[in-house]
């Protein structure tokens, strides 16, 4: 679906997709050699099944020749996969708190695919195959070159020449990662990535977060009807108007002068495997990765200017990738992901997003603005609360500064409303938990 489609205010253009039902408990057969059950229930994909079907233990299919094997599967194969690789799913650990379930008008409860103490779970993306392999490769490939971080042999030796090369590429030993939402936390950070090193904290210039990419994987922890079903992305400051810019500005200086936002992040690097990035890419499979330069970083107990290989003064190690440049999940749009993300098989868009969901992902800035006028400046969608309280406690980790500057540096899917503005608004409790309470101090 194009980016520049219109979108209605109300919200029925987004139309959640019910996830498949569970089996009934299957009853077992009294022949134990070959471990098998059986079924007589309806399939998870509405066909009913009149005859008896032998089910594996390897696999939820009925035999009625769908994929519901693969659906019911998807959490525990790409887990492996993660998980064996030294890379872990960590929204399936960080949403098991978001247990709040989408409810429609007539108050029907949307959540079908619960865990067994009866609490929503994330939906899983399609396990990796040879096609997206390859195609992850290609991807980081096109970045490292992009950016100049390929290591070549044949090449004159530069200031990133000392770190050592995977065995089979030419990628570095290690990238640095800039984290801006649950990222911030540490122990968010390691439960995705249990081998990072150097976690530190940064400031990244000329960029902002915004809640404007639909969660596709936390749909179950949001809600349909009042259009809570945001993440964040970063956005650079261009993309805004110069309205909103200055805003945030003044909010984090009183000189007139400045033309930067800062916003606080977190860096660190991880391993670059092959298996490593795969995972990586799974997990932010819908944002357009970028190398930013990091401008500060926490030091030696000091914030102080990141190495800069354009001035000769990297401060690279054997341990770590070129710190000055951090990859960053910042904003895609529509028309992009489906055509170059989601081509790798066929229906990967489906697997991916369309079973789940039915709308616009990306509500890019630019796009937005354009748009004013057909969603009577409403915001179009808005952050996920418990997503929002998962952020603001990875922030408060870092300290206050890193929590007030999230404040400053977060907007909303509209461009133009401030996240503490919202939050005055839409979401009180959390306004007076986070922020109400430290100015009664």
């Amino acid at each position: 679906m194009s980016t520049h489609q219109s979108l209605p205010s109300s919200s029925s253009s987004l139309q959640h997709i019910e996830p498949h039902q569970h089996h009934q408990p299957h009853e077992k057969k009294a022949n134990d050699d070959n471990h098998q059950k059986i079924h007589k229930s309806e399939c998870c994909c509405g066909k009913s099944n009149k005859k008896e079907n032998v089910i594996s233990e390897k696999t939820s299919s009925c035999g009625c020749g769908c994929k519901c094997d693969r659906v019911n599967n998807n959490i525990n194969n790409i887990n492996n996969i993660n998980n064996k690789n030294g890379v872990v799913n960590s929204r399936n650990e960080e949403e098991k708190e978001q247990q709040q379930p989408i409810v429609n008008s007539n108050h029907q409860q949307l959540i079908i695919v619960q865990d067994q103490e009866n609490r929503p779970k994330p939906i899983p993306a399609p396990p990796m195959n040879d096609q997206c392999r390859e195609y992850c490769k290609k991807v980081l490939d096109g970045l490292l070159e992009e950016y100049e971080l390929l290591n070549d042999s044949n090449s004159e030796e530069s200031c990133c020449d000392k770190i050592q090369t995977n065995l089979n590429s030419k990628w570095p030993k290690h990238i640095t990662i800039c984290g801006i939402g649950s990222l911030l936390s540490e122990k968010s950070a390691r439960r995705t990535f249990p081998n990072l090193i150097n976690f530190r904290k940064a400031i990244v210039k000329n960029y902002v977060r915004c809640f404007n990419l639909v969660a596709i994987s936390s749909l179950n922890f949001g809600d349909l009807e009042k259009r809570k079903i945001a993440s964040v992305a970063a956005v650079h400051q261009s993309d805004l108007e110069e309205e909103t810019i200055r805003k945030i500005i003044r909010l984090q200086s009183q000189d007139e002068t400045r033309q930067e936002i800062e916003m606080h992040c977190s860096v660190f690097e991880i391993p670059l495997t092959e298996e490593i990035w795969c995972a990586y890419m799974t997990r932010e499979h819908r944002y357009e990765f970028k190398f930013i330069t990091i401008d500060q970083d926490f030091q030696n107990g000091v914030m102080q200017a990141s190495c800069s290989c354009c001035e000769n003064n990297c401060q690279c190690s054997e341990f770590s990738s070129c710190g000055c440049k951090a990859l960053m999940c910042c904003q895609f749009n529509d028309d992009s992901y489906r055509i170059e993300r989601c081509s790798s098989y066929e229906n990967e868009y489906h697997e991916r997003v369309a079973q789940h969901f039915q709308g616009r992902l990306w509500y890019h800035t630019k796009h937005v603005q354009n748009e004013k006028h057909i969603h009577n400046n409403e915001i179009p969608i808005k952050p996920i609360p418990k997503y929002l309280e998962l952020c603001f406690n990875a922030a408060l980790e870092m300290g206050r500064s890193a929590f007030e500057n999230f404040l400053q540096t977060s907007v909303m899917a509209d461009g133009v409303t401030l996240l503490e503005d919202y939050l005055k608004v839409e979401e009180p409790e959390l306004y007076q938990k986070f922020i109400g309470n430290q100015q009664d101090l």
